[in-house]
Order: structure tokens, then sequence, then C-alpha cells
């Protein structure tokens, strides 16, 4: 079976560590713009960076995990 790269990554490298100031300064950069109008994160971060904002949701696709990464969507 083949794995893609970032199972790899998070199973393998236990040493990585979440940058919580710069992330939470990203994202919040990020919802400053009026035309982002949805945030995608794992639940889990939302709560660890204390973000309460209505346009960040959970994707949920089931497809790939949010943690390691961050989409948004423009209107």
């Amino acid at each position: 079976m083949i794995l893609p790269n970032i199972l790899l990554l998070v199973s393998f490298n236990k040493s990585l560590n979440l940058s919580e100031k710069p992330t939470k300064k990203l994202i919040r950069k990020i919802l400053e713009n009026n035309k982002v109008s949805k945030l995608f994160i794992e639940p889990h971060l939302k709560s660890r960076l204390k973000l309460n904002n209505s346009r960040i949701r959970f994707h949920g696709c089931g497809a790939v995990r949010h943690d390691d990464h961050i989409h948004f969507q423009i209107k």
C-alpha cells in the first residue's frame, strides 16, 4: 500500500510541533480580508488556538486532515 507523504510525515516525525503564535497570527491575517468567506482547519486547532470566528469551519471531506495546512475560500 502506498501512503501519501503527509501521512508518513505525521506518522514518523513525532518531533514536529505546531508554532501556535505564528499560525494564529496567519489565520487572523487571512480573516482580515472580507473576501475570505470560509477558512478550514481541524476543530482541535480552532480550540487549541482559541479562535472563534464564525468563518472558521471544519471541512470534513475525509480525504485529508487539515492540521498541517490551511484552506480558505474567497467570495
